[in-house]
């Protein structure tokens, strides 16, 4: 499944891929692969990954047009099939380490078009109402989550 998460931050690219690395690393105890190409970096742990455009952010106008959100940095998400929900639960831990210790406002889309979570001043709401196809666990970010 792919997602995309994307912020509005002072802090550079390759600055949050290290963060991102750090916090699987060292907090969450992953093994983990990083690796800095020409136009982007990927870090990679066992069952998702991260892509990080350093060359051009791609969607970013669209971010603003269709989900009035504005950014700067754009990260393209994959979780594996087969250890899907894994993933997802790895994913949102690493996102409630962030909320914990960051301030940027971000969003999460999955497939680009579905608004998961999007964190506005430092509340989180999510477009997704009871019964949708994934159970995502909400409660991993130890946060009220309003819905819209």
């Amino acid at each position: 499944m792919d997602y995309e998460l994307a912020f509005f931050s002072e802090i550079s690219l390759v600055d949050w891929a290290r963060y991102i690395y750090d916090i699987l690393d060292k907090k969450m105890e992953l093994e983990v692969n990083y690796k800095e190409h020409s136009d982007y970096i990927s870090i990679g742990c066992e069952c998702l990954s991260f892509i990080i455009d350093t060359d051009e952010i791609i969607g970013v106008d669209v971010l603003k047009d269709v989900f009035s959100f504005e950014a700067n940095i754009s990260i393209r998400i994959q979780i594996f099939g087969k250890t899907f929900h894994r993933g997802l639960e790895l994913l949102f831990k690493m996102l409630s380490i962030i909320v914990k210790e960051k301030i940027e406002d971000f969003i999460l889309l999955e497939n680009g078009s579905e608004v998961i979570l999007k964190r506005i001043n430092g509340d989180i709401y999510t477009y997704i109402q009871k019964g949708y196809e994934t159970d995502f666990p909400f409660g991993l970010l130890e946060k009220e989550i309003k819905v819209i």
